[in-house]
């Protein structure tokens, strides 16, 4: 340590023992410094925020900083706070640091970058993904990466580093990180233009073209992990028809080839086998429905034979929404996720389901239209 920052240390340690204040004259008298020196320094601790000063009168009174801990501020932040010495050692890392980067437990303080193992993919050290950014100047990069973790998806995140030198109060150098997550800015940005491009081409849809499974592909895009289901329903007759699959294909694979299901579209399910199910089809946004397998079926398949496949497929929430417009219902989306997975972009599926409910009854509507002349034109034949 120099000799300049012991002094300092000395003056610091006098003046919390003195917290009403002291003059330069008595902090020289107590340090034996000169007058000169002793404002030299104090000046200097001012600037580094480890002492204040009040005038009163004719006589500067010095007092020792009164500021909240910068660790204690660090801790609350919502922003990933890591700070490091000149050789990458971790001397402290804030809790939403640590959570991100799942490394509770490991004893974090004290340890290299690349000895601290992360939940990311692909590239589980920390030095791997911040360590590059240790410069004498500061500096911002943006980077992507993918986490995993025990019985949860995999989820892309976005995120801004910043790397700013830092001088330690021992007169060390080192890093501070600073890490902003992006990801649901990003999020954001890629669903307002899916609403965009899909609003657009669901507008130039002719009726020769099918709908149903452009909801499915474009369904898949927001929520890939999944089985997502699209059917047409004819109340007269009562009957649901599935009209287009979409999602993880092991999963559309691992259940219909355990149902002995060899072509998933076109299967037709009876709305008589559970009568409760009618009124959830006319939901105008996504609500979870029987977790069941068995119930989601509508009862059509062996019961012991669903309990099993959704045991073995690892089948968790379900959610569902019907194609409404004007009071009319077009059809109906079923989203079967993974055990303890979430469904993401949420509001982004219902309103894309809405745009396709308004497309199924133009085109319903047309269709119709078509009947009624093919009819008259019958009749006029017939007459004459």
């Amino acid at each position: 340590m120099t000799l300049e920052r012991t002094v300092e240390l000395k003056i610091k340690d006098l003046l919390s023992q003195n917290r009403r204040g002291l003059a330069i004259g008595e902090i020289a008298s107590q340090t034996d410094l000169g007058r000169t020196a002793v404002v030299k320094y104090l000046e200097v601790m001012e600037a580094k925020g480890e002492a204040e000063s009040m005038v009163f009168g004719n006589t500067r009174v010095y007092f020792p900083a009164r500021r909240v801990p910068a660790q204690a501020l660090l801790n609350l932040s919502s922003d990933l706070v890591c700070m490091v010495d000149e050789s990458s050692c971790i001397l402290f890392a804030n809790p939403a640091f640590c959570s991100f980067f799942g490394i509770y437990g490991q004893g974090v303080p004290g340890r290299k970058l690349g000895e601290v193992r992360t939940t990311v993919k692909g590239d589980p050290s920390l030095s791997g993904l911040i360590e590059d950014i240790c410069s004498p100047e500061e500096t911002t990069k943006e980077i992507t990466l993918v986490k995993t973790g025990e019985g949860t998806p995999e989820r892309t995140y976005h995120l801004r580093v910043r790397g700013i030198p830092t001088l330690f109060e021992d007169g060390t150098q080192g890093t501070t990180f600073l890490i902003e997550d992006l990801t649901s800015e990003r999020e954001y940005i890629r669903n307002l233009e899916f609403l965009t491009r899909t609003s657009a081409a669901l507008a130039d849809m002719g009726d020769d073209e099918n709908i149903y499974q452009y909801m499915a592909d474009c369904i898949t895009e927001l929520a890939p992990d999944s089985i997502i289901a699209v059917s047409s329903i004819d109340m007269e007759t009562r009957v649901q028809r599935i009209a287009a699959i979409g999602g993880n294909p092991e999963m559309i694979q691992g259940l219909f080839s355990g149902l002995n299901i060899t072509d998933p579209g076109g299967a037709v399910f009876s709305l008589d086998n559970t009568p409760e199910a009618e009124t959830f089809l006319n939901r105008r946004a996504l609500e979870e429905e029987a977790e069941r397998l068995y119930i989601q079926l509508y009862k059509m398949y062996p019961e012991d034979v669903c309990d099993r496949l959704q045991e073995r497929l690892s089948l968790g929430r379900n959610y569902g929404m019907g194609c409404v417009c004007r009071g009319g219902l077009y059809g109906a989306i079923a989203i079967r996720l993974r055990k303890g997975a979430e469904l993401r972009n949420r509001e982004t599926i219902e309103a894309f389901i809405r745009q396709a409910g308004v497309a199924l009854q133009r085109q319903h509507v047309r269709e119709k239209l078509r009947n009624a002349e093919e009819r008259v034109k019958e009749l006029e034949t017939s007459s004459s």
